[in-house]
């Protein structure tokens, strides 16, 4: 399995449940759309035990089933739709793509 994780960080005065309004609403069919995509989750975040504030405001994991069935989704029109909508509701500049491979340890 080929996971695609990013992390979000909302736009400049956009509020938190603006953010996450667009993005479950109307950004999250988007990017379910987008070919090959095996499974799609939205972690929103939440302050910490302490209180603090985290740095971000969600992580997106996406599922393919290898690297190239990625990398043919990209081309697809559904997933240009999905990557131009980012600018609606994020800061670009802070937005961040972890590319792994997943080892389970207990599950």
């Amino acid at each position: 399995m080929f996971k695609v994780m990013i992390v979000l960080s909302r736009k400049p005065g956009m509020s938190v449940g603006d953010f996450r309004r667009y993005w479950r609403e109307t950004h999250g069919p988007k990017a379910a759309a987008m070919p090959g995509v095996r499974r799609y989750v939205q972690y929103s975040s939440v302050p910490g035990p302490t209180g603090a504030v985290p740095g971000h405001d969600g992580i997106a994991e996406l599922w393919y089933d290898d690297e190239d069935t990625w990398r043919q989704s990209r081309e697809a029109p559904e997933s240009a739709a999905s990557r131009d909508d980012l600018v609606h509701f994020c800061d670009l500049d802070r937005l961040a793509y972890l590319f792994v491979e997943e080892d389970v340890i207990l599950g």
